[in-house]
């Protein structure tokens, strides 16, 4: 028996040989798992969802001013930038938030914690996108240089991003869409790049931990 089979690229078509005399009198549903089992193994990423999912990232994608999602805690971030208020998230009960404005240009960055763990970490060349930018505190740690700790900054162009990062999961003409394990395998990591002219206007990382 030959089976054609179509790569998850929608390029490629693998035949695979397989004698299985008198196997399938046995019956459909032994049949269908023992097909499921072989395409499971040819492709791995057909049942375990998108590649870029399992993939581990480094530490640097997610980590901007020494503050890394899913391992800073409170205290960090008061040692780093001293007393900010704190606020809400309507989403959220559970979760307080924080926001440091440039004290040069227009760049606002915004910290969610949940059990005193740092989960997402937001940055963004116009304050004015985020509608309680004026609860923030400012700050000369913030501007449109700030970084991650591997050198993703507002207004980088939208292939030095991918450079960094490799192919997205997601993809749309304005925005680049990641999910990546961290490298202990404990969380799912999020990035989501905001595009404007292919340039990067606004950097969102975020955290799920198990």
């Amino acid at each position: 028996m030959v089976l054609n089979i179509l790569a998850p690229s929608n390029k490629t078509t693998i035949s695979l040989s397989i004698y299985l005399t008198g196997f399938f009198d046995r019956g459909p549903v032994k049949a269908r798992i023992f097909l499921f089992m072989i395409i499971s193994i040819v492709f791995p990423s057909v049942s375990g969802g998108p590649a870029s999912a399992a993939e581990k990232i480094d530490a640097a994608n997610y980590t901007i001013l020494g503050l890394e999602i899913g391992e800073s805690a409170w205290h960090d971030v008061q040692s780093k930038f001293g007393f900010a208020l704190a606020f809400g998230d309507e989403t959220d009960p559970e979760a307080q938030q924080m926001c440091f404005i440039s004290n040069r240009d227009e760049a606002l960055l915004l910290l969610k914690f949940k059990h005193n763990r740092l989960r997402r970490l937001r940055l963004q060349s116009n304050k004015n996108q985020f509608y309680k930018w004026h609860f923030c505190t400012e700050s000369n740690q913030v501007s449109k240089y700030t970084a991650t700790a591997s050198g993703i900054k507002l207004g980088m162009r939208e292939n030095d991003i991918k450079a960094i990062l490799g192919a997205p999961t997601e993809e749309s003409n304005t925005r680049l869409q990641y999910r990546f394990r961290n490298p202990q395998k404990t969380a799912i990591i999020e990035i989501q790049a905001d595009l404007g002219n292919k340039r990067l206007v606004s950097l969102d990382l975020s955290t799920l931990m198990n």
